[in-house]
């Protein structure tokens, strides 16, 4: 027979993978369940609920079986096998709920909260039985552990911390490996099977070791006692508010934090792992040190109030986090497992030291009950059950009240507070222990108390700037180019952080866990085409759904056009109020009489819904974002498919900044594994924003219904600004017909909702963006192959002479910057004064810089001091030379050639020549904004007369910035000036 100590030893190991393989379930139901409920909080509520109810229940229940069953070990090993077998069936049992919604829904169409409380309950009752299971092994394994009094504290935070140790190890195991790995399916057998070894283990070791429950001595706990002391119900207070205020912690942490290390599936991971890990070490420390304590209630008091302190002074810095990320992301050579250990630094920066002391309380509160009441299996049932239910009550109100109603910073605050407050209450209830310590300790709460109170607020800007994307860390402000901007608008919604950023010069960016997700700038290209392609390939189209409402710009501009009636489906209501800022550019589609507001979650609303659609248009937030990447699966893409009409159209925002290569092709690959007919659009040139279309029909445009929607009176201007002024400045933008989509995304691998690879390969690529190799091309530069493209899919093409369409398509090929293809459209023109004219802007496009005409102006300017000026060109010293032609002193600088020119002082009332020469200096520093601005204010005081061939140099440094719009506009300008050939004659001489 095996000793003692063997079965003690074997007990904590199956203890400690029971308690991993929880933790890998409680994760595996959660994303069963946004399967159900998308990626809205009721698919996260639903799970703790039921996970907590569970843990509440089993504990309070516990005793009951101790009393029928004499074996612990043998309650414990059935239980664990229940659990696995269970878990087993868990997900064909939810897979069958979401086959059958379809049928569920119309009767509750009307009234999607009923709906959404049917879905709560049923996945409550099944998840239910399985995590009452789990909540009575604690109390049942107490009865093997704990055999007198004087170690039952001990024992007990022992035993805590060997489940949350596994707990801790089984959270980081399925974030980082296992789900990444095998998928969903298989990580949940495998943590079922594990759950089901340990059990079939623990029975057959019961049977063999005889081990029954310890019987009673003269220092075991008394189960007689069937009444309360008042030290018990204190106790159990404590515990109750400890788990409230706990499980508010750790909500307001991962909030805050996903602001600073991103919204990715491993920097939840990451946060959830560093709480767990704070929990366990707690527990073990205090199981070291109990024993050794003469006075148990000062150490509780002492750690509640040592957890409000540590986690008020760490909260206070949160906003400063970010520029400390940076730091990690400016690491040489680093690779994302130096990014992950940075961000558990940063995350153990806030949330360690309290965990720590989380981690003590509850065994200690055990020991205290233990040594004053002497009841074991109730105080122990009791006290974890109180606890657990304040984790349940805590959930709910740090994620529906504080968060939303409150703040994250103020809800951070007042978790500070009660916890101070949960430790002057046991002051005030054990005061008789405290005539030496209990006045230094309410001073000490009391100055937290006020601490608290008078903390300064964060900088939001700061907060918020996003330095979890490493090209960023690395790239613009690395070199200095952060300036923070003014915050118009925070809040904190339910399900993320929300703010409205204003820079000079009238930019607007809304951010989402900062992340821009809209802007008034080159993103209304983006959300004004991704709303206008799906309806020129489909003009018949009257009901339309877009998932995610952003700024509002693409649901503007579908309402514009023809359609009947829009439905936004928007996950964050705080989305919608920072909306509001924008109205000056989003065509108002919150006072359309044909707009539909949903506040839900968009793979739930398709999952739901029985209502058809001509046209969906899927724009959540970039895959890498945890929640967003099920809004790219094949599932989810199948399922908005059927409800799509015939001939209906879907449109994809494919965001291929911060994405390998290959998860593009993956992508890719995966949306034409469901639409047999796929176009990709790019959103502006040059752009890695692309449109990605699917559809059931071949895709084809009229040119005719498409020139009507774009001068229409409600359009006409507004697309003006995003340079559509005919279709094929729109369809001149197609990057990949489907030929090509098929032959660019040569895999095998499709992205699934079990196999999640966007999911856990997405942050990787948003990390190694910042230094992919410089040889690899990024996906718009692969192809230019648009005439022949273009013309296939115009229907009416017959309608129209060629001629004409090749001039169009010429046209609309230079205000895209797409060379080649303007080449080709040229070559086709018979007219030949067209033909020059294209011909020779795409000449100016792809040339050579004239300066010659600057040698006049600079002459004029500076006389003698020509030649020292063109010497200090030659030698870079743009410094000097800008000294030479301004009238007042420049603003001290550093600068050189290539690098960009800021905060340079310019003379107000220059004259017209030094205003032309000081902007080619801009120019020649590359510095094209400084220079566009000096040569447009010299063109309105009368340079358009004089120096007309200024148009061509505006034209070079609006191509030089990608504006090839504005860059063909004053070429052709200059050409039907520039008759007799200025610019070359000039070289000439």
């Amino acid at each position: 027979m095996p000793s003692p100590l063997f079965f003690t030893v074997l007990v904590a190991l199956c203890f400690f993978l029971s308690g991993g393989a929880g933790l890998i379930l409680e994760i595996v139901w959660t994303k069963y369940l946004n399967l159900i409920f998308g990626s809205t909080t009721l698919s996260i509520s639903t799970t703790v609920a039921a996970f907590m109810g569970g843990l509440a229940a089993g504990s309070y229940f516990a005793d009951r079986f101790l009393k029928r069953l004499r074996n612990p070990v043998l309650s414990y090993g059935v239980f664990e096998i229940l659990i696995g077998i269970y878990a087993l069936f868990i997900p064909s049992i939810l897979s069958w709920f979401i086959s059958v919604q379809g049928i569920i829904l119309p009767y509750f169409y009307e009234n999607a909260f009923i709906y959404s409380i049917v879905r709560f309950v049923f996945c409550f009752v099944v998840l239910i039985i399985p995590t009452t299971a789990m909540g009575a092994t604690l109390p049942i394994l107490s009865g093997f552990y704990i055999k007198n009094i004087r170690e039952g504290g001990s024992r007990m935070g022992l035993l805590y911390a060997i489940n949350t140790a596994g707990a801790t190890i089984g959270t980081f195991v399925a974030g980082f490996i296992l789900l990444k790995t095998f998928g969903v399916h298989k990580t949940n057998n495998l943590a079922a099977a594990t759950d089901i070894l340990v059990g079939i283990s623990m029975v057959f070791l019961s049977f063999s070791s005889r081990i029954n429950s310890p019987e009673a001595d003269s220092e075991s706990p008394s189960e007689k006692t069937t009444g309360h002391s008042d030290v018990e119900w204190i106790l159990i207070f404590v515990s109750f508010a400890a788990g409230v205020v706990s499980m508010c912690y750790q909500m307001l942490w991962t909030r805050s934090l996903s602001m600073v290390i991103g919204s990715s599936t491993y920097a939840f991971t990451i946060i959830l792992t560093t709480f767990l890990l704070g929990i366990a070490a707690g527990s073990f420390i205090f199981s070291r040190i109990v024993s050794k304590r003469e006075d148990p209630v000062s150490d509780l008091i002492l750690i509640f109030l040592a957890i409000g302190f540590t986690s008020l002074v760490t909260s206070v810095y949160i906003d400063r986090l970010p520029f400390l990320v940076q730091k990690i992301m400016l690491i040489d050579n680093f690779t994302p497992a130096h990014i992950f250990w940075g961000y558990f630094f940063v995350t153990s920066i806030v949330v360690i030291f309290p965990a720590v002391g989380m981690g003590m309380y509850l065994p200690l509160l055990v020991h205290i009950a233990l040594k004053e009441v002497k009841t074991v299996t109730r105080d122990i049932g009791r006290i974890y059950s109180a606890n657990t239910i304040g984790n349940i009550i805590g959930s709910f109100t740090g994620g529906f009240l504080i968060i939303p109603f409150i703040g994250i910073q103020t809800g951070l605050r007042i978790s500070v507070i009660a916890s101070v407050l949960i430790g002057a209450s046991l002051i005030i209830y054990f005061r008789r222990y405290f005539i030496r310590n209990d006045i230094r300790n309410i001073v000490v709460a009391v100055v937290i108390i006020l601490i608290a109170f008078f903390s300064p607020k964060w900088d939001i800007a700061k907060w918020s700037s996003g330095m979890f994307r490493a090209y960023l860390a690395r790239g613009p402000y690395n070199k200095g180019e952060y300036v923070p901007p003014k915050v118009v608008f925070h809040r904190d919604g339910i399900v993320t952080t929300v703010t409205v950023e204003y820079r000079d010069g009238g930019m607007y960016s809304l951010k989402v866990n900062g992340k821009v997700d809209a802007s008034n700038g080159s993103d209304m290209s983006t959300q004004m085409l991704s709303g206008l392609i799906p309806v020129f390939l489909n003009p018949a189209a009257r009901s339309v759904a877009i998932i995610g409402f952003g700024s509002g710009t693409t649901s503007g501009t579908v309402l514009r056009t023809e359609v009947s009636e829009v439905t936004s489906i928007e996950l964050e209501e705080a989305v919608i109020e920072a909306s509001r800022h924008f109205t000056s550019f989003n065509l108002e589609p919150l006072k359309s009489p044909k707009h539909r507001l949903r506040i839900d979650d968009g793979r739930n609303f398709i999952l739901s819904t029985d209502k058809m659609f001509d046209i969906i248009i899927s724009e959540p937030s970039n895959p890498w974002m945890s929640g967003a990447s099920s809004l790219f699966t094949y599932d989810f893409w199948s399922r908005a498919a059927k409800r799509l009409n015939k001939n209906g159209i879907f449109c994809q925002w494919l965001q291929m900044y911060e994405l390998s290569l290959e998860n593009i092709r993956i992508l890719m690959n995966t949306f034409h594994k469901v639409f047999p007919y796929v176009l990709l659009f790019q959103s502006y040139q040059n752009s890695n924003d692309t449109l990605l279309i699917g559809s059931f029909e071949p895709l084809k445009f009229s040119y005719r219904k498409s020139l009507q929607i774009i001068n229409s009176e409600s359009l006409k201007t507004e697309l003006g600004k995003i340079n559509v002024t005919d279709p094929l400045d729109v369809f001149i933008l197609i990057y990949y017909t489907q030929e090509e989509i098929e032959e660019f995304a040569k895999t095998d691998r499709i992205n699934t909702d079990d196999n999640s690879i966007i999911e856990f390969s997405a942050p990787i690529d948003l990390l190694m963006y910042a230094i992919q190799k410089e040889d690899e091309p990024p996906p718009a530069l692969l192809k230019e192959k648009v005439i022949d493209r273009v013309l296939n899919m115009m229907e009416d093409r017959d309608e129209y002479d060629r001629e004409f369409l090749m001039q169009r398509l010429a046209e609309s090929a230079l205000k895209r910057g797409k060379l080649k293809s303007a080449r080709k459209s040229a070559s086709e023109i018979k007219n030949e004064e067209k033909k020059e004219l294209f011909e020779k802007v795409v000449e100016y496009m792809d040339g050579a810089e004239y300066a010659f005409p600057f040698r006049i102006i600079g002459q004029n300017v500076l006389k003698e001091k020509w030649g020292y000026f063109v010497q200090l060109l030659k030698q870079e010293n743009i410094a000097s030379a800008l000294n030479l032609i301004n009238s007042k002193k420049v603003l001290p600088v550093e600068r050189r050639i290539g690098s960009i020119l800021v905060e340079i002082y310019v003379p107000p009332t220059s004259a017209l020549e030094e205003e032309l020469l000081l902007g080619y200096l801009y120019f020649y520093e590359s510095s094209y904004y400084h220079a566009i601005y000096l040569w447009e204010k010299a063109l309105s005081g009368g340079a358009k007369e004089k120096y007309p061939w200024i148009y061509y140099y505006l034209g070079r440094a609006y191509y030089n910035l990608d504006e090839f719009a504005e860059a063909f506009g004053y070429f052709v300008k200059f050409i039907d000036w520039d008759k007799d050939n200025f610019l070359e004659s000039e070289v000439g001489n």
